[in-house]
C-alpha cells in the first residue's frame, strides 16, 4: 500500500520537519509573549550592541507556528487518514473476477491471429443502464442507443408510430433503430493488451437483464465468441459490490472487464 504525499513529502517527511521546527518555534513564541528583547545571537559574536525588535520576534514566531501547524496537520492527515490503495485492490472491488471459463476463452482468443472484433447486444430489459467501452471508447450505451421507444427492440417487433413532427440531424441517434442482435465492429482494437468494459446498473425502475456477446474473427475465418448474461440479484454481484437484496433500486448489477491480448494487424 502506497503512502500519500503532499508537496512531495510523505507523512514521515512532514514529521521530521515538525520536529525541526518545534524547539525554535516554541522559543520565539515565548520570547514574543514575555516581551523579551534579544540582544545576542547564539554562536555569532557581535562587536556592537544588538537588539531584536519585538515585532520581528512576533513575525518569526507567527511564521514558525504556521509551519509547525502545517507540518503537524499534514503528518496526521497523511499518516492516519488517507492511504492510497493499490490498483489491483481497487479493481477487485470495482470489477468482478472472471470465471474460469471466461479466462479460458480469453486464452483461446490470445492464441489466434485476430482480424476483427465485434459485440452484439442480444437482450436488454429496456430500463437499466448498459454501457460497453472498448479501450475507453464507447461502443454502445443505452442512454444514447436506446433513448427512443423504437430503439433496441427485438427483430420483427412492430415499430411504434413515427413522431408527428420531423427530427433534424441533431437527433440522428434517436432515428436509428439499433435492433437487438445487430453486430457492431470494435474499431479501436490494437495489438497487445486491450480493455473491454461491460457496465450494467439498475435504473431504479426495473430489474437488470441483458445479454452481450463479445466475439473475434481470426485470420483463418474462425469466430470465437462468448455471451455474458447479466441479471439483477446475482450472488457474485451482491458480494462484490456490497449491495442488498431488499433494495433493488439503483443497484450495480455487474461490471465486467475483459483484457484480451490480441495479435492484431
Amino acid at each position: 500500500m502506497n503512502s500519500a504525499t503532499l508537496i512531495g513529502f510523505d507523512s514521515d517527511g512532514w514529521l521530521t520537519l515538525a520536529r525541526w521546527l518545534a524547539l525554535p518555534g516554541l522559543s520565539y513564541v515565548i520570547l514574543y509573549l514575555l516581551r523579551v528583547e534579544v540582544r545576542k545571537l547564539p554562536l555569532i559574536p557581535l562587536e556592537h550592541e544588538f537588539r531584536l525588535p519585538s515585532w520581528v520576534a512576533g513575525g518569526i514566531a507567527g511564521v514558525m507556528t504556521f509551519l509547525l501547524s502545517l507540518s503537524s496537520v499534514a503528518y496526521f492527515a497523511l499518516g492516519h487518514v488517507t492511504r492510497l490503495a493499490n490498483e489491483e485492490q481497487f479493481l477487485s472491488t470495482f470489477f468482478r473476477a472472471l470465471t474460469p471459463p471466461e479466462r479460458e476463452w480469453l486464452e483461446r482468443v490470445a492464441a489466434h491471429d485476430v482480424r476483427e472484433g465485434f459485440i452484439r447486444v442480444l437482450d436488454y430489459d429496456g430500463f437499466s443502464d448498459l454501457i460497453i467501452l472498448v479501450n475507453n471508447w464507447r461502443l454502445f450505451g443505452t442512454h444514447v442507443d436506446c433513448a427512443g421507444k423504437q430503439q433496441c427492440q427485438r427483430p420483427g417487433a412492430e415499430p411504434p408510430a413515427p413522431p408527428p413532427f420531423r427530427l433534424d440531424s441533431r437527433f440522428a441517434n434517436v432515428l436509428r433503430p439499433n435492433v437487438l442482435g445487430e453486430s457492431r465492429p470494435m474499431l479501436h482494437l490494437r495489438s497487445g493488451k486491450n480493455r473491454i468494459d461491460i457496465l450494467s446498473e439498475n435504473s431504479g425502475v426495473g430489474a437488470c437483464r441483458s445479454t452481450v456477446e463479445v466475439g473475434f474473427r481470426t485470420a483463418n475465418g474462425e469466430t470465437i465468441a462468448r455471451q455474458f448474461r447479466i441479471a439483477d440479484g446475482q450472488e457474485h454481484a451482491i458480494k462484490t459490490y456490497q449491495t442488498r437484496r431488499e433494495n433493488g433500486s439503483y443497484r450495480v448489477c455487474d461490471r465486467i472487464r475483459l483484457e484480451p491480448e490480441l495479435r492484431y494487424p
